[in-house]
């Protein structure tokens, strides 16, 4: 009866990827299954020739970008709590004075060349020399040895 309801699953999940991926390149989707055999795809887009795909493993929601020949070229994580973030990427949130901030999104960048956490915070509204109200949001890039890798201001209001 398990096997009976496991073939049905798949079958269904499979029927379910194959409606999707109508203008997908089976190249693409060939080399999704092969990275992520276990995840259930939610949604295909095209984004000029690039296709990403929204999916669910491990009870985590994630995004893969493939080039239009099948290359995976990243997957992005949402990471939810601030918990969830390795210990030297905390300590170095911490110890630049971010924690202090509104985080306003956080999430795990994983690419050929390793992993990125990007962090955005906002330092909330702050009141400049004639005391208008302002805001600054920026955009932090650490790997996971907890390392800057790129910090940015997003905008300014």
């Amino acid at each position: 009866m398990k096997k009976t309801i496991f073939i049905a699953t798949i079958i269904l999940i499979m029927t379910n990827v194959l409606a999707q991926t109508k203008q997908v390149p089976q190249n693409v989707v060939k080399a999704f299954t092969a990275k992520y055999p276990t995840a259930i795809a939610k949604k295909w887009k095209q984004n000029d020739s690039n296709y990403f795909v929204v999916f669910e493993s491990n009870d985590k929601k994630s995004t893969a970008y493939y080039s239009s020949d099948g290359n995976w070229k990243k997957t992005e994580t949402k990471i939810a709590w601030i918990k969830n973030l390795p210990a030297p990427v905390k300590k170095t949130l911490y110890d630049r004075g971010f924690l202090g901030y509104f985080v306003r999104n956080m999430r795990k960048s994983e690419t050929a060349t390793g992993d990125l956490y990007i962090v955005e915070v906002n330092n909330g509204n702050v009141l400049d020399a004639d005391h208008a109200a302002f805001a600054k949001t920026y955009e932090i890039d650490l790997d996971g040895k907890g390392n800057l890798v790129n910090y940015k201001e997003l905008n300014q209001e």
